[in-house]
């Protein structure tokens, strides 16, 4: 019964959604590519070097917040969610491992990945459990879970 949390399922774990294929490409329907989807794929992979079975995946670094405290920060601001769900993920967060809010975060609106690597299904599981437990707002979990999975 939760929209958002529905939706976010849909992005973060597209191995049970689609496991007919080996690959996935999500971005927000607020994107517009100003590539054919093909092209744009075939450029990120000219720019990156990629075993086919190797576990990757590909996002974008926000581009205008420096840290994952900033991130933290605006969306809290922006009343994105509940406030006491901010304060629990980020003290939770601090705990675990603090030097991680010091990261760069990612921006989660484009993804491509190779979602069917046990390695990637592992950090989407724990991705969406992070989702469901904290925040919707699935760019706050996304570097600790790729920690907790060693994704990262």
């Amino acid at each position: 019964m939760d929209q958002h949390r529905s939706q976010r399922n849909l992005k973060i774990r597209p191995h049970l959604i689609f496991p007919e294929y080996k690959y996935s490409f999500y971005f927000d329907n607020t994107i517009v590519l100003k590539l054919n989807v093909e092209t744009f794929i075939r450029e990120l992979f000219a720019k990156h070097s990629f075993n086919k079975n190797d576990p990757f995946f590909l996002l974008p670094y926000h581009s205008f917040r420096d840290n994952l405290i900033a991130e933290f920060y605006e969306c809290f601001n922006s009343n994105l969610d509940n406030d006491l769900i901010f304060f629990e993920q980020i003290t939770d967060y601090l705990k675990i491992n603090s030097l991680a809010l010091k990261s760069k975060p990612y921006w989660g609106a484009i993804l491509l990945r190779n979602h069917m690597h046990p390695e990637v299904k592992k950090f989407s599981e724990i991705w969406f459990s992070n989702v469901l437990r904290y925040s919707r707002r699935d760019q706050l979990s996304i570097i600790h879970s790729a920690l907790q999975s060693n994704l990262l």
